[in-house]
């Protein structure tokens, strides 16, 4: 990069929530002179000098934990491992649906540098077509008034579209996409509950792609400059369209146990109960799942029948991946039922 015909050096990494590097070029590589291989596996902080690795293991920890808006911080690179002459480092989080999944671009300077801070910074580096290009996900930039300051390409394929639109507003995008006036609104007043609240949401939204519905979770999150005011919106997107169809069918699921006549129980690996259908319920006295849930299944039986289960009809269910009988359980009221397990 050149800014006034000053040589500077801002040089972008992407890191995950356990500070391991996911993403750096080879333009990158060459310009760090990291010297350790494969770069793209490397613990982060395993980069920097002895000096500075325990603080800024514990900066980048806490910023994942508690999405910190962007933060420069001097940085020592160890120059066993980089060459570069950098001194200075800003961290930008670019969130995600889970919080494991958040990752950071991590961008370095030396600190003379005479790169702006202001509004028009997000757009006129580079790094953010280095980096923010290379994320599964629709990612936009909006300043104050829902005007884009960036998009990747994931969001807008065309390079044409992606020009167009800088400086215009979410509204015209829907409109130039022939999406409908409610969605456009609703988008809308999304951005403005952002602005007043300062503070991230989170939605779903369904769009209609060639006759069929597509489904995306969007996420935006204010950036607050130092008094507290909101600078910039990142927007997140990303198409959920398999996780929802499998939602659904797991619901159909559900709906076919809970309405089934016979009693259905789901243990997890710790002999718990996480699910009882309402059979199941009603068969040993209970009025509710809520009874029963995380109570190991050794309180609906007596003790002689819990020693044939485990000696005789669970290492059968093991070997054979399944087992039918009749087995005696106890109801709430301290009763005896016989009862045809399978």
């Amino acid at each position: 990069h050149c800014v006034t015909g000053v040589q500077t050096c801002a040089l972008p990494i992407l890191i995950d929530g356990s500070l391991h590097v996911t993403n750096v070029n080879e333009a990158m590589i060459r310009s760090l002179g990291i010297s350790c291989s494969p770069p793209s596996s490397v613990y982060f902080p395993g980069l920097l000098s002895l000096s500075t690795r325990s603080q800024m293991e514990s900066k980048l920890k806490d910023a994942f934990r508690q999405s910190l808006p962007p933060f420069h911080v001097p940085v020592d690179l160890d120059p066993a491992y980089c060459e570069a002459k950098v001194d200075e480092m800003t961290g930008y989080l670019i969130p995600s649906p889970g919080e494991l999944d958040h990752q950071m671009v991590l961008v370095f300077r030396n600190s003379i540098d005479n790169y702006r801070r202001d509004s028009d910074f997000l757009y006129q580096n580079r790094f953010l077509e280095s980096v923010l290009e290379c994320l599964p996900a629709d990612i936009a930039i909006f300043d104050p008034e829902q005007r884009y300051l960036y998009v990747n390409q994931a969001a807008i394929k065309s390079p044409e579209v992606r020009k167009w639109i800088i400086g215009r507003t979410d509204y015209e995008y829907c409109l130039f996409r022939n999406r409908s006036r409610e969605i456009a609104e609703e988008r809308q007043r999304r951005f403005r509950e952002v602005i007043e609240r300062k503070s991230e949401i989170s939605f779903e939204e369904v769009l209609e792609s060639d006759g069929a519905k597509q489904y995306h979770l969007r996420i935006l999150k204010p950036i607050l400059n130092d008094r507290g005011e909101v600078e910039y919106v990142i927007g997140y997107g990303m198409n959920i369209s398999d996780l929802k169809e499998t939602e659904q069918r797991l619901k159909l699921q559900e709906t076919a146990i809970e309405s089934a006549m016979d009693g259905v129980a789901l243990l997890g690996p710790d002999e718990k109960y996480y699910y009882l259908n309402e059979a199941h319920i009603s068969l040993f006295g209970y009025s509710s799942m809520d009874e029963l849930t995380g109570k190991t299944w050794r309180t609906i039986y007596p003790p002689a029948e819990i020693e044939r289960l485990q000696s005789d009809i669970f290492p059968q269910l093991i070997r054979d991946g399944k087992w039918r009988g009749e087995t005696l359980g106890i109801r709430k009221d301290g009763s005896v039922i016989q009862q045809i397990g399978r």
